[in-house]
């Protein structure tokens, strides 16, 4: 077991995993879709809906349904970049009363209105964009990210969680939310499961935290593999050590089997404080803003496969 150390990039090229299931949202999960595509037969995203900010939020504001933001987002991320279809779905309208809403989002909410599901109007969108994957939702319903501070001060809203600091506890309103029959299978009989990357508390753990979906991960028949980020994010992670913000996750008793960092996080992790298996790779990519889809698959690959 390469535990705590810097993994052999060896591949075992040739083999497959069946199914990969990576949670989160935003941008964040566009490397570990284009790594499990590479590795798996079948990749699906899972994604928080408490989203309340931009077009999402304003949809959701006036429809009460499901912000549509980082699910349209997902299903862009299995299409390729040069992809007329990516260019549909992820355009968005630059004046008149559709201004900065995204296409896929009024799309996905008609898709919604009709079938009357989120999973329904999802599959409808794969289907209509030719996305190589699913992309199932935390809860068919709209939540609400809340965080308590370390000063005891409570905030609502995934924007305001966001923009705010030295964060102690996430969670999901309203609790009684049950995330989609079709959305805990796939996180329980996945052979690998994926957390992030992505933003820590409002993407990855806004994902993580939903009750059921908590439970589906502790059911899980995979490993579950924590992604850290390459580096901190403002506001939310901003002073937080990669060490903090791994036991960020264990706090909120989320189950995770390893985590996969950057070689740059050697010196920012304590390993000594944590239980998981570590594993360190070359993961940015030749701007070291975000990872490398590649080299996050062949480390995934070796060391998981």
């Amino acid at each position: 077991m390469m535990s705590k150390f810097e993994a052999s990039t060896t591949s075992t090229r040739g083999r497959k995993l069946n199914t990969v299931c990576i949670l989160g949202g935003g941008h964040g999960l566009e490397a570990s879709i284009r790594a499990a595509l590479q590795i798996a037969e079948e990749v699906t995203a899972v994604v928080s809906v408490a989203d309340d900010g931009g077009s999402s939020g304003r949809l959701r504001e006036m429809f009460g349904l499901i912000p549509p933001g980082d699910m349209r987002r997902c299903m862009a991320s299995f299409l390729p970049n040069e992809s007329s279809m990516k260019q549909i779905i992820e355009y968005r309208f630059q004046e008149g009363e559709f201004k900065d809403h995204a296409l896929g989002n009024l799309i996905f909410l008609a898709a919604l209105d009709v079938l009357g599901s989120t999973c329904r109007a999802s599959e409808f969108m794969t289907e209509l964009f030719g996305v190589s994957g699913r992309v199932l939702p935390t809860s068919e319903e709209p939540l609400t990210l809340c965080a308590r501070l370390q000063d005891g001060r409570e905030i609502r809203g995934q924007v305001h969680v966001h923009l705010s600091r030295d964060i102690d506890q996430v969670w999901v309103e309203p609790a009684s939310l049950t995330a989609p029959q079709e959305t805990v299978a796939a996180i329980e009989g996945a052979d690998l499961v994926l957390l992030g990357p992505g933003s820590l508390f409002t993407s990855v753990l806004a994902a993580a935290v939903v009750p059921s979906v908590r439970e589906a991960l502790c059911r899980a028949k995979g490993k579950v593999v924590f992604i850290g980020n390459l580096k901190q994010q403002p506001n939310e992670t901003l002073g937080l050590t990669m060490t903090e913000q791994i036991l960020a996750v264990s706090r909120h008793e989320i189950r995770f089997d390893a985590v996969v960092l950057d070689n740059t996080l050697i010196s920012d992790v304590r390993s000594e404080e944590i239980d998981q298996e570590i594993v360190f790779s070359e993961l940015a990519n030749l701007t070291g803003a975000s990872h490398d889809a590649t080299l996050l698959a062949k480390i995934l690959e070796s060391t998981f496969l």
